[in-house]
């Protein structure tokens, strides 16, 4: 089943590996605003979901979680993979530090030699964006192009 945004809305608050303090609850006890919660990971009647803890460790990165709950929030994500027999070991990219946390059977296995050839895809984007102001007459291909370069060029 596809989750929609109605049916993540309708979760509750502990489907979610991550819900940060503020805001309020409504009637039903969930956060509010919805956006305090993060990477859903468990559907509606608590079972382990495992495309969404995939989906959850790909992204944890790219999440606004404090240091201070980043390992927890880890952890818990780690556990529900190991529960549903997903191998979410701990690896290190070329680049050090949290970056290098990764789901493993992820890395060759759902994406295939792209993912061993360009271990940093976030890294390649954030290059393209520092790179678009400064060709703002480059197309997205070139910007690839150039981003992709320079992390040559890098390591």
């Amino acid at each position: 089943m596809k989750w929609t945004t109605r049916y993540i809305d309708s979760l509750p608050d502990s489907a979610f590996a991550y819900v940060a303090p503020g805001g309020h609850r409504d009637r039903t006890g969930r956060a509010v605003p919805r956006a305090l919660r993060m990477l859903p990971y468990k559907n509606r009647r608590g079972g382990i979901d495992p495309d969404h803890v995939r989906n959850a460790l790909a992204r944890f990165d790219q999440t606004r979680i404090p240091q201070s709950a980043r390992a927890r929030v880890l952890g818990r994500l780690r556990a529900a993979a190991r529960a549903v027999g997903i191998d979410a070991g701990k690896k290190k990219s070329a680049r050090a530090g949290a970056r290098g946390d990764f789901l493993a059977t992820d890395s060759k296995r759902r994406m295939g030699a792209h993912a061993a050839a360009h271990p940093a895809p976030m890294a390649l984007a954030a290059t393209m964006r520092a790179l678009a102001p400064i060709f703002p007459a480059a197309s997205g291909a070139t910007l690839r192009k150039m981003a992709a370069a320079y992390h040559r060029s890098q390591g």
